[in-house]
């Protein structure tokens, strides 16, 4: 699911009716009911090039901070490249890992 900022969202399209009942990382697990609303969201680090649909939780969040991508996302979307998944791939490419892997061959 996706966690928007209310500053993008037009109070208009905002859903009271189909609220989500969620906590956040500092609530002490105090559940609060947050209303949705479908939004549209793109990005390059996507691998896609249009829009994508989606419900969103909208709330207040942190500044600069305008939208949380959960895991749910990526697995409704699976036509999306989740872009932590596509750095983690190229972290584990480093030429530091190639040069400790020559190093212990050389014992």
């Amino acid at each position: 699911m996706l966690i928007v900022d209310e500053s993008l969202v037009p109070k208009t399209e905002i859903n009271y009716d189909e609220s989500v009942l969620c906590s956040g990382a500092f609530d002490r697990q105090t559940k609060r009911r947050r209303p949705t609303a479908i939004v549209k969201v793109r990005s390059p680090h996507f691998g896609y090039t249009g829009n994508v649909s989606a419900r969103a939780i909208v709330t207040k969040l942190p500044d600069k901070v305008k939208i949380i991508i959960g895991n749910a996302f990526f697995k409704q979307n699976r036509h999306l490249t989740d872009v932590i998944m596509s750095r983690r791939t190229t972290a584990s490419k480093t030429p530091n890992i190639e040069m400790e892997t020559k190093f212990g061959n050389s014992k």
